[in-house]
């Protein structure tokens, strides 16, 4: 009986307090979440404090070593608050219908008796580097690409592109969101610098996390932080200049930056016609992401007989009227799942005036004079959409891309055939869907990628030679191109196996209006690519053996080719702060990128091509050695590359000179390139001094097979260049800047030249930065370019410029400006191509003063 009794207590007692905790928890629902570091490290031990809305404790908890809390909410609640010794405290608005609170804590600033303690300016934490902007940023700089150029180990080039210890990273995120994926110059160069607090570097990063651990990555990340004054609100800058030179001149800009935890948007629209052009911002940067999914697009069959970029700034020679606008926006469903949308559309009409004179040597030396007025006009039009889902257990990233591209000329120009007329339109279009997966199972990996490609192009050439013969040329080329990739990866003896198989076909068809005539050529290729990677304590080494069959028809005639490409990679952690790698391949592969076709087709006035109509294979061999070196303690890094190759070709081109016109056509004979490259930089910060110092060293010899009017042999052509760089900002009020250069090209004596030839250059700048008060900065840089002509024969071109930015205050700052200054009228330079000559002359724009004014937000 007392025994019953007791049993029917127990479970009275078990029930009552049930019932109690439900309506405990019915009433005070649980709220949750984790408490970790800007590198999403948990950190433990963090007191969690459930207040009222004036400052009343309810109740508090404690983080476990996860950073992980558990709270149980009041309805007297208002917010959470957080503390730990050596961080900022912060804070958490109660939300109704939210329980779950996650929140990064930042390290603080101690100021004690007048001494304050501050971060280092470089931190790392295992294999990530967080550079402290606040240590790096310097009067005068507006954006943070400025600051990029400035940090250790990274190079910014003129495009915008960043390479991280001489490679090129996975991608750039802002807050560890990609918004920008490949166009994120965009970022970089409107972005303001007083907005950032952080740029971390995640080295040897795999930004697939299913992958971490398994398929290593050698390339970095590299993550944007902003100040917390700068997230969740929408901040940028809103920029109007004008001003006169020949011509009336502007400039105008304006840009709208939001960063929130689950949505981010960047617009930005600028138009210039002071000799800025902006189809950078149109060009894909280099990656390491999606390697398997790029295909290089067909070249264009349309091209000018003239010279490339002008190796000097193009505010002073470049005529032009740009415009450019571009919206991105991503918004995360989740912390593993985002969708992206980016657009863009870029204007440019160009006007040039420019003369141009190239001898192409052979037993009768062509000479061919040619002085052109040109007007070149693009229209660009890019849209992208991309859903990624990332998570430890599956990836799934699928993108769908679509250009469209108008390119007109309109020329007059004066040759040697007399006064010429030229026309050329180009309209290619690119629809483009790109899929990328990887999953889970358990230890291994399933990995799968697929990239399907349409291509149209529309080209024509429209030539009148003096007043009545005339020349017209169209084409359209439609290409289709698909790629599939499948990849299985598992645990073989204790490292890594990856064995995967790709399928690649190809359909290209060159149709010439004119003639009513197709070329048609199509190919599939069947890859099988094994790769075992050795893992050890500082390092690993990459064993690939791909084996290629590829069957190509041109013209209803198959070719059968069966393919190696053998590689070793080794790389080695040879200190903390040095990195050896060395790659050795061979590799047989055969032209799939160029267009097939048979008859002759026009270039331009000037040159016309004959087509191939077969196969053409190169084998390369191939060595590099790097060295990197990364000090953050002494601020210092190196980079040393060397580079072999060795390329044997089936084919090469025939060139014909005439004083009229160059015809191009295939010679099928066995040839050899060799080249040999090297390349050095050093950058090194002396703070206590104020001093930067960044120098680079190049050099490179090619050996390689030409055929020039009916002339063929082996020439030897060789480059050397030098660049330095140091600034001086120990004093508050001035800062210095001295950079110089100098290049020395010699092509050895051959069948094409009497003797040696030699060409030098050399040019130094100098700019002095003022600071009187803390709102005003008055600057003045001085250039010498000098550039050899012929055998001590220089020319040269001097630049001064000018330039004041007066800070009313912290919105609102008026700026001016005087470009070539001495009012520098012509340009000049020469260079060897290959066995030939060229020399060009170009106009330039001539003294311009400018008045602008800048809103930020």
């Amino acid at each position: 009986m007392i025994r019953r009794f007791f049993v029917w207590l127990l479970f009275l007692l078990v029930f009552v307090a049930t019932k109690a905790q439900e309506q405990h928890e019915g009433k005070f629902s649980v709220l949750n979440g984790v408490v970790s570091t800007p590198d999403g490290i948990g950190i433990g031990r963090v007191i969690c404090r459930l207040e009222t809305a004036n400052d009343s404790l309810l109740s508090y908890t404690l983080t476990n070593n996860k950073g992980e809390y558990r709270l149980y909410s009041n309805p007297k609640a208002k917010k959470i608050t957080y503390s730990f010794v050596g961080y900022d405290s912060a804070t958490c608005s109660i939300s109704p219908e939210r329980y779950n609170y996650d929140i990064t804590l930042y390290k603080k600033t101690y100021k004690l008796n007048e001494v304050t303690v501050t971060v280092a300016p470089i931190e790392r934490r295992k294999d990530t580097l967080n550079y402290n902007v606040g240590s790096f940023i310097k009067k005068g700089d507006v954006y943070i690409e400025d600051v990029l150029k400035r940090l250790p180990g990274i190079e910014v080039a003129s495009n915008g592109e960043i390479t991280y210890q001489g490679q090129s990273i996975n991608k750039l995120n802002i807050e560890g969101i990609d918004l920008m994926g490949d166009k994120y110059n965009q970022a970089t160069r409107n972005m303001p610098a007083s907005a950032v607090s952080q740029i971390q570097v995640m080295e040897n990063n795999q930004p697939i996390r299913v992958l971490d651990g398994t398929i290593k990555n050698n390339h970095a990340t590299l993550n944007i932080r902003l100040k917390k004054g700068y997230k969740v609100r929408p901040f940028g800058e809103i920029e109007g200049g004008v001003g006169k030179g020949e011509n009336y001149i502007w400039a105008n800009t304006a840009t709208a930056i939001r960063v929130c935890p689950k949505n981010q948007f960047l617009i930005t629209g600028t138009m210039d016609n002071r000799g800025i052009g902006l189809s950078a911002l149109t060009r894909d940067m280099a990656n390491n992401d999606r390697l398997f999914n790029n295909e290089p697009l067909p070249s264009s069959i349309t091209s000018e007989v003239a010279y490339g970029n002008v190796p000097i700034s193009p505010l002073y020679y470049l005529d032009n009227k740009s415009y450019f606008i571009g919206a991105n926006y991503l918004h995360a469903f989740t912390k593993s799942s985002t969708i992206r949308f980016n657009l863009l559309y870029n204007h440019e009409d160009i006007f040039r005036k420019d003369t141009l004179c190239a001898q192409y040597i052979a037993s009768d030396t062509t000479s061919v004079s040619q002085m052109e007025n040109a007007n070149y006009t693009s229209d660009i039009t890019k849209a992208q959409m991309r859903y990624e889902l990332n998570n430890s257990d599956a990836y799934i990233e699928e993108i769908l891309t679509g250009e469209m591209d108008w390119r007109r000329s309109n020329s007059i120009i004066s040759a040697n055939a007399g006064g010429i007329k030229q026309k050329t339109n180009c309209h290619p279009a690119t629809f483009k869907n790109s899929l990328n997966g990887h999953i889970n199972l358990g230890g291994q990996i399933l990995s799968f990628s697929s990239v399907v490609r349409f291509f149209k192009s529309k080209e024509s050439l429209n030539m009148l030679y003096g007043k009545d013969d005339k020349e017209k040329q169209q084409t359209c080329l439609l290409s289709w191109f698909m790629r599939h990739r499948i990849m299985y990866s598992f645990r073989l003896w204790g490292n890594t196996l990856n064995l995967a198989y790709i399928l690649e076909n190809k359909n290209n068809c060159l149709r010439k209006i004119s003639a009513a005539i197709d070329d048609k050529s199509h190919y599939w290729l069947h890859t099988l690519e094994p790769t075992y990677t050795l893992s050890f304590n500082k390092g690993e080494l990459a064993l690939n053996f791909p084996l290629e069959a590829i069957v190509y028809t041109i013209k209803n005639k198959s070719y059968h080719q069966y393919l190696i490409a053998p590689s070793i990679d080794f790389n080695l952690k040879l200190t903390p702060s040095l990195t050896g790698e060395l790659s050795l391949g061979y590799n047989q592969d055969v032209n799939t990128n160029d267009i097939n076709y048979s008859g002759i087709l026009y270039n331009n006035y000037r040159t016309q091509t004959m087509g191939t109509d077969s196969l053409t294979r190169c084998n390369t061999t191939t060595a590099d050695v790097k060295f990197s070196y990364l000090n953050t303690l002494n601020m210092l890094s190196m980079n040393l590359f060397l580079c072999w190759t060795k390329q044997n070709h089936n084919y090469m081109q025939d060139m014909l000179f005439t004083d009229f016109f160059t015809f191009v056509k295939p010679l099928w004979m066995n040839n050899t390139h060799t080249s040999y490259s090297a390349s050095y930089n050093i950058k090194k910060a002396f703070r206590q001094i104020g001093l930067e110092l960044n120098y680079t060293f190049r050099y490179a010899l090619n050996e390689k097979v030409v055929s020039q009017n009916n002339i063929i042999d082996k020439i030897k052509y060789q480059a050397i260049s030098n660049t330095i760089k140091a600034e001086w900002n120990k004093l508050s009020w001035m800062h210095m800047t001295v950079a110089g250069g100098h290049n020395f090209h010699w092509k050895a004596y051959d069948k094409f030249s009497a003797s040696h030839n030699y060409l030098r250059d050399y040019e130094y700048m100098v700019k002095m930065d003022f600071f009187p008060c803390n709102h005003l900065h008055i600057y003045i840089d001085y250039s010498r370019i000098n550039h050899e002509i012929s055998a001590g024969d220089y020319s040269i071109a001097k630049f001064v410029n000018c330039g004041v930015n007066w800070n009313i205050n912290k919105r609102l700052s008026i700026k001016g400006n005087i470009i070539n200054l001495l009012d520098t009228k012509e340009y000049k330079e020469s260079y060897f191509e290959g066995s030939n000559y060229t020399y060009y002359a170009v106009p330039l724009r001539g003294r311009e003063m400018m008045l602008a004014l800048n809103y930020s937000f």
